[in-house]
Order: C-alpha cells, then structure tokens, then sequence
C-alpha cells in the first residue's frame, strides 16, 4: 500500500521504510529507551487515557507495557487508575 499511495513511487524511486524496534522485545525496547535517557513519565501507552493522562491499566497497550517495564525489571512510572 505504501508504494500504491505515494509520489515517490509513481515516479519509479522506491521507498524504504526504517522499523528498527520491529524486532526488539518491550522489554528491551524500554531498556534502549532508559539508555537515550527518555523520561518515560511524560509517556502513555494507553488507549483509554484520562484527561489528566492517567492509564486505565486494563487495555492491551497498558498490559503490554506494564509487562515490558516488568521484564526489564524497571518501575514504570506510568499513573494508573
């Protein structure tokens, strides 16, 4: 689809699409992140977020991520309901 919708590939340049996390385990995707310093406390992961930025902690990117600070064997600072 992206070669379909695109002007680059109309005109015969292909693109290449970079996914250097495709891979990586959460765990170790949170690990790289507390090694380039992201302060993941101004981070949500959650679909259902409240307006505060509270995660609901139940839906599938919370469990995800809750899972993946776990294996890392780091503290998510996420605020939870």
């Amino acid at each position: 689809m992206m070669d379909l919708a695109n002007k680059k590939m109309v005109e015969g340049s292909a693109i290449v699409l970079h996914a250097p996390l495709i891979e990586k385990s959460k765990a170790d995707i949170v690990k790289t992140g507390m090694e380039l310093e992201v302060d993941y406390g101004l981070t949500v992961s959650c679909y259902q977020a409240d307006a505060e930025g509270n995660a609901w902690s139940f839906c599938h990117s919370c469990r995800l991520r809750k899972q993946g600070f776990a294996d890392a064997q780091l503290c998510d600072p996420t605020p939870y309901r």
